[in-house]
């Protein structure tokens, strides 16, 4: 991740950030930076991330934990330091680290093959459940950013965070306890009502999907 004839020696890693974000004046300091910041801190996001492994594959949580340190890298100069000790420091980096990542993360998780899979394993229907191969011109990725396009702000957002505990092929999930706690008290709701809104957002997933397909059916045998 770094240069091995530039070493940075820095006492906290919001100096390390700091130096990362001379890309313009010095790329070897920053670059050198970035490996010194990778290994202090890629084991903490690896077991961050590793409860995700089902979702991403079996070498997605590795891919996640480098393209997370490459947008770190990118984006440096957005880190806001504390000004405050080395250990709050280290805490205020992780946090902003994890967010990073999180961003990556609901990105890949919006895969539209994902979508369809997570539709179909969440709650008890399978007839979404088993998309076939994306078609050449992009029609079943279109067809989902569609239906997702039909969700309010505040469907998307619950659809956003069940996504990140999706686990592929278990059926009847719900989200730990004290994420629906904490996501029902962001949007002013109770868990028991943001779970009928998520299963109204994935019925009108499943309508949508359902009747494009059907439509495309007819359209394609005429």
């Amino acid at each position: 991740m770094g240069s091995p004839d530039h070493q940075v020696q820095v006492e906290t890693d919001e100096d390390l950030l700091v130096l990362m974000s001379w890309k313009a004046e010095d790329l070897q300091i920053a670059q050198a930076a970035c490996g010194e910041f990778y290994k202090r801190h890629s084991e903490y996001l690896f077991r961050r991330l590793i409860k995700h492994r089902d979702s991403l594959g079996d070498h997605g949580v590795e891919d996640l934990v480098l393209d997370t340190f490459r947008r770190a890298f990118e984006k440096a100069h957005t880190y806001k330091r504390t000004g405050l000790d080395a250990s709050v420091g280290t805490r205020n980096v992780r946090a902003w680290l994890g967010a990073v990542a999180h961003n990556l993360l609901r990105d890949q998780l919006k895969h539209p093959q994902v979508v369809l899979k997570l539709v179909g394993d969440w709650e008890p229907y399978d007839e979404i459940a088993a998309p076939g191969t994306d078609s050449p011109d992009g029609a079943e990725d279109r067809l989902v950013q569609e239906a997702l396009a039909t969700l309010s702000d505040r469907e998307r957002r619950i659809i956003d965070v069940t996504m990140q505990y999706y686990a592929p092929g278990e059926k009847n999930q719900r989200l730990p306890n004290g994420i629906a706690e904490e996501l029902a008290a962001a949007l002013e709701t109770s868990v028991e009502n943001l779970r009928q809104i998520r299963k109204r957002a994935f019925d009108k997933l499943r309508e949508y999907i359902t009747n494009a397909r059907q439509a495309a059916n007819k359209g394609s045998a005429i």
